[in-house]
């Protein structure tokens, strides 16, 4: 795909990753997505990263580590 300049890109990647997350996140407690647009010569132009985590109640502590415990099963 081809994008007349880096902001036409950067709106098309920021689309792409809503339409994206509309699709997977439902159901989910966790999602993980990202976007990409690259140049002719594979040089990023633009990246995003949209991380989502749902939580029934409230939100579980942290491990020591610093992540969270998995969650398992779709929210209800």
């Amino acid at each position: 795909m081809e994008f007349p300049d880096a902001s036409a890109a950067r709106r098309d990647a920021q689309i792409a990753i809503a339409e994206i997350a509309r699709d997977h996140i439902p159901g989910k407690r966790e999602a993980h997505m990202a976007v990409e647009i690259d140049d002719e010569h594979g040089a990023a132009i633009y990246r995003a990263k949209l991380e989502f985590s749902g939580y029934d109640g409230e939100e579980p502590e942290m491990d020591p580590d610093g992540t969270r415990p998995p969650q398992n099963g779709p929210c209800e």
